[in-house]
């Protein structure tokens, strides 16, 4: 005759996963980062200032695209994708990043 053991109940610790890390780890920048504001400077869209630099403007569009990517984000439509990409084409191009801050009359001259 074969007996079972009782052993107190506890609940199974989920193991973790790179894809359950991941998950947490971006529902956690998700809570704490403030919504995609609509702005119209592109140096506000990226989060830089506007002496930033090429790396500097890159990194930035990197983290804000996983972010708002709407592969990854349940909550983005895209638009918000959209802009940060549109933002993110125009400053890593030093033509027409010149361009974009004469337009706005933020040119190194000022």
């Amino acid at each position: 005759m074969m007996q079972t053991l009782n052993f107190p109940c506890n609940p199974p610790t989920p193991t973790p996963t790179p894809s359950n890390h991941r998950f947490r780890c971006r529902a956690a920048v998700q809570s704490i980062s403030p919504p995609m504001r609509k702005s119209g400077s592109f140096y506000e869209v990226l989060r830089v200032n506007r002496h930033a630099s090429a790396l500097e403007i890159k990194a930035a569009y990197r983290n804000l695209a996983k972010l708002y990517h709407p592969d990854s984000s349940s909550k983005s439509d895209g638009g918000d994708f959209i802009q940060i990409h549109n933002a993110y084409e125009t400053l890593s191009d030093p033509a027409a990043r010149a361009l974009y801050d004469l337009s706005f009359g933020l040119g190194s001259f000022i």
